[in-house]
C-alpha cells in the first residue's frame, strides 16, 4: 500500500516538473521574439539617422534691393545613419526670446534651397534660405532647423568636383559666388543636378552656402565635365568679406 502511494506521488511530481518547464520554456520564447522585435526597431530608426551639425543666421539689409531687411539661415546635415536618405523634408522655425515660433519656413529643393537632397552615409547636405524680414520675425532671436529624413532606396550618381573658386565682387556693398567644374563619371546622363557650396572662413568656421540659380539647367554627359556657378542667396557685406573657402557638394538622385 504504501509502495502505492509513493508511486502516485511520484509521478504527480513529474507531471508538476513537466508543467512548470513547459510554461517556463514558453515564457522564455515569448521575452526572446519580444526582444527581437524591439531590436528590429531599434535598428530601422538608426539606419535613417541625421544631424544638424551647424546653424547660422543673419538679420542685415540688402543693399542690391534698396536696403530691405532680410533674414538668411543656413544649416549643415550630416547623413549619420547607415543607409542613404532623402533629407527633402527639412524646416526652419524662427524663435523669440522665449523660444515661441514666429514664422515656419519648409525647406525646398525645386527653388534651390537645399542641396543635396538625398545624401549617403558621412555625406552633408546645405540648407540656405533667404526671406524679407516683416514685422513678424523682427523679434527674431534663434532658429530652430528639424529634418524629417526618409530611406531612399534607389541611390544618387555622385559627381566629381573639382576647381572650386571663390569670387568677391564689391556690387550691392559686396557680392559672392562660387565656380567649379562638375564631371560625370557614370555611363548616363546627369540632369536635374543639385549642387551646394557650403562657404567657411580661415578657421573653417561655417558661415553660409550657395545653390545654383533656379533657371541654371546644366546637363552633363556620360564621362563628361563641365563648369557651374553658384550664386544664391545673397550674403550679408559683411559675411563676404570673411569668407576664404567653399565646400563644393553635387549629385544626382536615382529617381
Amino acid at each position: 500500500m504504501k509502495k502505492w502511494l509513493l508511486g502516485i506521488g511520484a509521478l504527480t511530481l513529474s507531471f508538476s516538473l513537466a508543467a512548470c518547464g513547459g510554461k517556463s520554456n514558453s515564457d522564455a520564447s515569448t521575452t526572446t521574439k519580444e526582444s527581437t522585435k524591439e531590436t528590429s526597431a531599434e535598428t530601422k530608426t538608426e539606419k535613417t539617422k541625421v544631424d544638424v551639425v551647424d546653424k547660422v543666421f543673419y538679420k542685415w539689409n540688402d543693399e542690391s534691393v534698396g536696403g530691405s531687411p532680410k533674414v538668411s539661415s543656413y544649416a549643415v546635415i550630416k547623413n549619420t545613419g547607415d543607409t542613404t536618405v532623402d533629407v527633402s523634408n527639412t524646416k526652419i522655425t524662427y524663435l523669440n526670446d522665449k523660444g515661441e515660433a514666429l514664422r515656419v519656413t519648409q525647406a525646398n529643393s525645386m527653388y534651390r534651397n537645399l542641396a543635396p537632397s538625398v545624401i549617403k552615409p558621412g555625406e552633408v547636405a546645405y540648407l540656405g534660405i533667404d526671406e524679407d524680414a516683416n514685422d513678424d520675425i523682427s523679434g527674431l532671436k534663434d532658429i530652430k532647423v528639424e529634418v524629417a529624413p526618409s530611406a531612399f532606396e534607389t541611390g544618387v550618381n555622385e559627381l566629381k568636383a573639382s576647381k572650386t573658386k571663390v569670387l568677391k565682387t564689391d556690387d550691392w556693398g559686396g557680392s559672392i559666388s562660387v565656380t567649379g567644374s562638375l564631371k560625370n563619371d557614370s555611363g548616363k546622363e546627369a540632369t536635374d543636378i543639385q549642387a551646394t557650396a557650403g562657404l567657411y572662413d580661415k578657421n573653417n568656421k561655417f558661415l553660409g552656402a550657395l545653390f545654383l540659380s533656379s533657371d541654371d539647367h546644366t546637363v552633363i554627359k556620360p564621362k563628361q565635365e563641365t563648369s557651374i556657378d553658384m550664386s544664391v542667396p545673397s550674403l550679408p557685406t559683411k559675411k563676404v568679406k570673411e569668407v576664404d573657402h567653399a565646400d563644393l557638394k553635387a549629385n544626382v538622385p536615382n529617381y
